[in-house]
């Protein structure tokens, strides 16, 4: 059942951004203007317990399971005649994210990996322990920055979002990437 529930949830988040074009703003913060940035994915997150051997007392981490993304157009491109057939293969990874940090690092606030609320509050590490207990979807911004208001109005208001800071390996690039582009690189 859980599993289920787990594929709704994405098959909604994904169709949620593609309908919401045509959806009224309800709320006056959201423009009828086109949305700015990337939209968030869909990802659930848990927290994982704290490890015995790592001396930092500010050391905690979330484990991500989030969707990797690559795709390729399929068959004959006939532009304006018919829409374009594209081939997309997911693969779930599972993601370690670091979210402690001392008061004192030189990381700015947006260097940070960290998790918020729905209006972009920070949550301290007891609250996400809270609302982390148990694997829970969570919205995952590859920007690094917070989702435009218009990604956002199709969620509840206690949907929490990931937010990554500084990269700190290719695996934190979630963009959905071309087959074809990657083929080229290599």
């Amino acid at each position: 059942m859980k599993a289920y529930k787990t594929a709704a949830f994405f098959i909604t988040a994904f169709l949620s951004f593609g309908l919401s074009s045509g959806i009224a703003a309800e709320d006056a913060s959201v423009s009828e203007s086109e949305p700015k940035g990337v939209a968030p994915l869909a990802a659930e997150a848990v927290v994982l317990p704290k490890d015995a051997d790592d001396p930092r007392e500010h050391a905690w981490s979330i484990r991500l399971r989030v969707p990797k993304v690559e795709w390729e157009v399929v068959g004959e491109q006939r532009p304006k005649r018919e829409w374009t057939k594209i081939k997309a293969d997911v693969e779930m990874m599972t993601l370690d994210v670091n979210m402690g940090y001392p008061g004192a690092t030189q990381l700015s606030e947006l260097g940070q990996n960290r998790l918020v609320d729905i209006d972009g509050k920070r949550l301290s590490r007891d609250e996400a322990r809270k609302r982390l207990a148990e694997s829970t979807p969570v919205l995952v911004s590859v920007s690094g920055e917070m989702p435009d208001p218009f990604y956002l109005r199709c969620f509840k208001r206690d949907t929490l979002i990931v937010l990554f800071g500084l990269p700190t390996s290719a695996e934190y690039n979630l963009l959905p990437t071309s087959r074809a582009t990657r083929s080229e690189v290599e």
